[in-house]
């Protein structure tokens, strides 16, 4: 099924404008990362490119499904991997005391949440 036939850019994907919103506010949260120069440097980095990644990832494949679903389908697989990582990240810099545990919670729920749309919409996709 074309996803296109129901929303007309990614732009309105709402799936898109969450994960976009998240790594909107994921770039405001890494500036007030605590810890070492060479820690926040890293964590910020890793953090926010991954955020990007979910987001660049459904709007790339989302141009790329009227000629071929398998590579529609591949890069909503690799926005899910993305939203895996981002939580995987988020747990280092909490480790390491860059960020609070509820601001960890608040965001491994949201990219959970993300993943969770994303692997349902894959699967629908077959």
């Amino acid at each position: 099924m074309c996803y296109q036939k129901l929303v007309k850019s990614f732009l309105d994907w709402e799936i898109f404008q969450e994960a976009y919103q998240a790594s909107l506010n994921i770039h405001n949260l890494t500036k007030s990362f605590k810890g070492s120069l060479e820690d926040r440097m890293t964590f910020i980095h890793d953090i926010r490119r991954c955020a990007q990644s979910v987001c660049a990832n459904l709007a790339e494949g989302f141009a790329k499904q009227n000629y071929s679903q398998e590579e529609f389908k591949s890069f909503i697989s690799k926005s899910i991997g993305a939203a895996d990582e981002i939580v995987f990240r988020l747990m280092y810099a909490k480790d390491l005391d860059c960020m609070s545990q509820s601001d960890f919670d608040k965001y491994k729920g949201i990219y959970n949440r993300i993943a969770l749309t994303l692997t349902s919409f894959y699967k629908n996709e077959s």
